[in-house]
């Protein structure tokens, strides 16, 4: 019974210390601290046509939360984080409409700390949107992305990161009547794949291809890339730029690499402005993104006859990637309905070296070739301008066989249906 009393009081005097040490803490100034809880969700509807069978899916239910959080007028915090319950799947046996609590797809897209070194500097550290391009910065959200997917090649999968670790600055700089914005970022960097993925199946490899988005790094490089925008107009209707960055991208004590560079350039364009003539808002996008890596030595685990063991040399590693989209809005028209139709076309390519696998090109083929273009149609109907219900129709197309010389079957086309919405 002493023992238990004993513990009673303990318990009453440390819990009394923690609530005085809670209560002489002084409280924030009313409005200093700040936030903000955004984002997106949208959710789908897809009907793929192939010779194995036809699907017809509700699918890819997302949720985007972004927080903002202000500290004081220098510093603040920015994140978002993406919940997806499936993925965009070429492959019809691989589509799936996974319930909410099972096969969600988890990712940090972003997550960094900033600091306000004055109105034309921003400092920011963390899991950051990189500066090699401007679509998966800029218009990856559902919203403002007028399509129901990113384009071939471009951003987020494509040949160039779409987020990294690492610090950042960036800002604008007024020249007149027109404007000028940068960023200057120094990230982990890629890393590069010279072993099989797949031992047992060599058509599957991804050798020669560069892994993004890693968290820490396999050498002590780190890849230095520089963007810049100019708006040369009062009215920011157009705008244009580019970007360019090196790293080593091979691995500290790799025998038979060391200092093998990847080079990542392009450039932007965009324009959107509202045309009386035509009583609408046209929107102009497009990107052209470039990827060198230098030669290197691998040696395959699993092959054919006498190969195995063998040291092959991936030489010529050069990729790039386009696309270019054409919007109209109506938006100026008196008739409330069709003022909120907005049509649009996106024509995109992505070319990979003569040495990579089809899995480059297109998820499950086997075919060697190193390019696919893709088309994509889109009509958007605005119930506000932050909720859109999306009906489009892509179709991909793959180049000739290099090896076998032969020329794959077109892919089946995609009818997506999607509704987005901004939080």
């Amino acid at each position: 019974m002493k023992n238990i009393l004993t513990l009673f009081v303990f318990v009453i005097v440390i819990s009394g210390n923690v609530f005085s040490q809670d209560s002489i803490k002084p409280s924030p100034t009313f409005g200093e601290l700040k936030y903000v809880i955004t984002g997106d969700v949208f959710y789908g509807f897809k009907y793929l046509s192939s010779p194995r069978g036809n699907t017809a899916t509700f699918t890819t239910l997302g949720y985007n939360p972004v927080i903002l959080y202000k500290l004081s007028d220098k510093l603040f915090f920015e994140g978002e984080i993406e919940f997806q319950t499936s993925r965009w799947q070429e492959d019809p046996s691989l589509t799936s409409g996974n319930a909410a609590a099972e096969g969600v797809a988890v990712e940090l897209e972003y997550a960094n700390m900033n600091y306000v070194i004055n109105k034309y500097m921003l400092f920011k550290a963390g899991a950051l949107f990189t500066p090699y391009g401007v679509f998966e910065d800029w218009y990856h959200q559902r919203i403002s992305n007028r399509f129901t997917s990113r384009p071939v090649g471009i951003g987020h999968g494509g040949i160039e990161p779409g987020s990294d670790e690492g610090i950042e600055l960036n800002g604008g700089i007024p020249i007149g009547i027109a404007k000028m914005h940068y960023a200057v970022a120094l990230l982990n960097g890629a890393k590069l794949i010279t072993q099989q993925e797949d031992a047992s199946n060599t058509t599957t490899q991804n050798i020669g291809n560069l892994e993004y988005e890693n968290i820490i790094d396999n050498n002590t490089n780190k890849a230095l890339v520089a963007r810049i925008g100019i708006l040369p107009f009062s009215d920011n209707c157009l705008e244009f730029g580019g970007w360019y960055g090196s790293q080593v991208v091979s691995a500290t004590g790799d025998k038979l690499n060391s200092n093998v560079k990847a080079i990542h350039s392009g450039v932007y364009f965009s324009f959107a402005k509202d045309i009386e003539p035509i009583k609408g808002t046209i929107t102009v996008r497009s990107q052209y993104s470039m990827l060198s890596v230098g030669n290197f030595l691998y040696t395959l685990s699993s092959d054919t006859g006498t190969n195995i063991g063998k040291q092959y040399s991936f030489a010529n590693n050069n990729s790039h990637a386009y696309y270019a989209s054409f919007n109209y809005r109506g938006a100026m028209m008196k008739n409330k309905y069709l003022k909120r139709i907005e049509v649009g076309v996106r024509y995109g390519s992505v070319t990979y070296p003569d040495k990579a696998y089809g899995n480059w090109i297109m998820p499950t083929t086997s075919s060697a070739a190193k390019s696919r273009t893709q088309l994509a149609y889109v009509v958007d109907y605005w119930l506000k301008w932050n909720a859109v219900i999306k009906i489009a129709y892509e179709q991909n197309y793959i180049a000739k066989d290099p090896v076998k010389g032969t020329t794959p079957a077109t892919p089946p086309g995609t009818l997506v249906i999607q509704f987005a919405m901004g939080l």
